[in-house]
């Protein structure tokens, strides 16, 4: 494998650093509030906040749907956008007595 990884020292891309870059004024400026609490937890620290996820991408999301959000409450939900949804299975796959 040859050129050199898009990643940056923190873990992120390019692209995200740009999407960042996008939501720092308003975050500076204070009229956004994190989207998960709706500022109940205090408003966004302009040195010191996550860019979320609205929905994961593991469940369909897309880095277009992103908010500013604290990270307490990034981290809080960070679990629940691990595992994508499971269908229904169509029958028990294990013989009885086995589950």
């Amino acid at each position: 494998m040859t050129g050199a990884s898009s990643l940056t020292p923190r873990g992120s891309t390019n692209a995200w650093r740009k999407l960042r870059a996008q939501w720092q004024p308003l975050v500076e400026a204070g009229a956004i509030q994190c989207w998960r609490c709706q500022g109940a937890r205090g408003p966004l620290d302009p040195n010191h906040w996550h860019l979320g996820h609205v929905r994961d991408r593991n469940h369909g999301g897309s880095d277009a749907e992103t908010r500013p959000e604290h990270p307490s409450c990034n981290l809080e939900h960070a679990n629940d956008a691990k595992t994508p949804d499971r269908p229904t299975p169509s029958r028990v796959w294990f013989p009885e007595g086995l589950q």
